[in-house]
């Protein structure tokens, strides 16, 4: 009896896990994005893009692409303190080297005072010439007393003990000379070593000032004014809009990379409203590795294009475009300029 209830609850719990599993293969086959994968676009996802199979009239390969930045900075605090202001907003055009937020610096002015206070008294005494010049005038008076002294007791007008007292007044001269020449050059020293530390504070200063290292937009802005930051932690987000990468996938199949390599690109973006805008640039960078299906990556870049009357970049990161590479041509050679910032605004 317990070997037949055994049996039909072991059939019972088969039954159940097969149910289970053809559920879940039928819903992991089911397309829930609401949109179908465009038929040009018949391949397999590689990367941040996808290959296409599209080709122009003279054959050159279209290919599916996503736009991203060359140059991503994240922004960090060079001193540990308090995040005194900041001087921008995300979205704005910023300058290399224009000031962005500012951590308080109030120690570092405070020692910048001290030193300077410091350099200035080392420096009086390293410039004052009237130490030396006593010890030179009093070692010119014993001198003189000593060669009289001397010449007084040779005639028998001076006693010996007279003569050497003058002559010990001398040597205590030459030996007061010598300690005032050597104060000057240690003076010298502390003045140089205290400029050392005015300098010191200048950088300590000029670090708690956070400016722009690239001409870019700000993207992201992580901390807020009145927060405490250590050295090396990211403030904010910077990057060029001027010029952008393109990546995109190329067949093995039908092209070797280094037909592509070197070669000049047209890159067409679908924007509000049906406008479409194209961007010239050429192919930087083949993948050394291929990828899964027989693809390899082609990285090309291309100058951006400011809108003054938008006061906005058309092309963004991240945008899907379509990369036509003109392998009948040439190579280019030529290195594109990229397009001049937007001036910036102030906060």
């Amino acid at each position: 009896m317990k070997t037949q209830r055994f049996s039909i609850a072991f059939c019972a719990v088969f039954v159940l896990c097969v149910c289970l599993s053809g559920q879940i293969t039928f819903a992991q086959n089911q397309d829930f994005s609401g949109t179908q994968r465009p038929a040009v676009y018949r391949s397999t996802e590689s990367g941040s893009s996808s290959f296409a199979s599209k080709t122009a009239p003279d054959g050159s390969p279209i290919i599916a692409c996503v736009v991203q930045l060359i140059v991503d900075v994240d922004v960090p605090a060079r001193e540990t303190g308090l995040l005194k202001d900041i001087l921008v907003v995300e979205n704005q055009p910023v300058q290399l080297g224009q000031l962005l937020a500012n951590i308080d610096d109030q120690m570092s002015q405070r020692a910048l005072q001290q030193a300077k206070f410091k350099h200035e008294l080392a420096t009086r005494r390293a410039t004052d010439p009237t130490e030396i010049q006593a010890a030179e005038d009093k070692l010119k008076l014993t001198q003189s007393e000593y060669e009289t002294n001397y010449r007084l007791w040779g005639k028998g007008s001076k006693t010996k003990q007279e003569a050497q007292r003058s002559k010990y007044s001398r040597d205590i001269s030459v030996h007061e000379l010598t300690s005032a020449r050597n104060s000057k050059e240690l003076a010298e020293i502390e003045a140089n070593t205290e400029l050392v530390n005015v300098n010191a504070a200048h950088d300590s200063i000029a670090r708690h000032k956070i400016t722009s290292p690239v001409d870019g937009h700000v993207f992201k802005i992580y901390k807020d004014p009145g927060e405490w930051v250590n050295a090396g932690e990211k403030i904010m987000r910077i990057a060029p809009l001027s010029r952008l990468r393109v990546h995109g996938t190329v067949s093995a199949k039908e092209w070797d990379p280094y037909e592509v390599d070197g070669k000049p690109v047209t890159v067409s973006v679908k924007l509000a409203r049906g406008r479409v805008e194209t961007f010239s640039g050429r192919v930087v960078q083949t993948e050394l590795e291929q990828r899964g299906n027989n693809l390899y990556l082609v990285v090309a870049e291309i100058d951006n294009r400011y809108e003054t009357n938008t006061q906005h970049w058309i092309l963004q990161p991240q945008s899907r475009v379509e990369m036509t590479i003109h392998v009948n041509s040439p190579p280019s050679t030529d290195n594109q300029s990229a397009s001049q910032p937007p001036p910036s605004r102030n906060r």
